[in-house]
């Protein structure tokens, strides 16, 4: 455009520097197609990053299952019958909570009555337990 009017121009010795466009109006037709075309990429922008947000959603929760699997493997290695017997004392809040378990079979969660009754003839003064360390290091010393 500016060569065009250069050319023109230049038979009556004028010269143009710079070409500015104002107040310029384009038809309805052709706004409405600039918008909508606008309006597609936005949508396409918007669409990506969903992709990527979810793709980095599932990547997470894999890596977080992969976490809890590691943690409850490490947890399932280290429990020992000792272990889950002294949680079970540790937790005990000295009330006799007994479990019917069928006939005459009755059972204080996985502690069985004999140990109970070694643990009391351990402590033949009946002295008074204070803590549960206490209980529990009372009922563990002779495992």
């Amino acid at each position: 455009m500016d060569r065009t009017l250069t050319e023109r121009l230049a038979a009556y010795d004028l010269e143009i520097d710079d070409i500015s466009l104002v107040n310029i109006q384009f038809t309805d037709q052709f706004n409405k197609a600039v918008e909508a075309k606008q309006i597609a990429e936005q949508e396409a922008k918007r669409a990506g990053f969903l992709a990527i947000k979810a793709k980095n959603q599932a990547k997470a929760k894999v890596n977080l299952a992969k976490g809890e699997a590691k943690a409850h493997e490490l947890i399932v290695k280290s429990l020992t019958p000792a272990i889950l017997q002294r949680q079970a004392i540790a937790k005990w809040d000295g009330r006799m909570p007994w479990i019917p378990a069928g006939g005459d079979n009755t059972r204080l969660f996985q502690l069985e009555l004999d140990e109970i009754v070694k643990a009391a003839q351990k402590n033949p003064e009946q002295v008074r337990v204070e803590s549960r360390s206490e209980l529990t290091s009372t009922l563990l010393k002779d495992k």
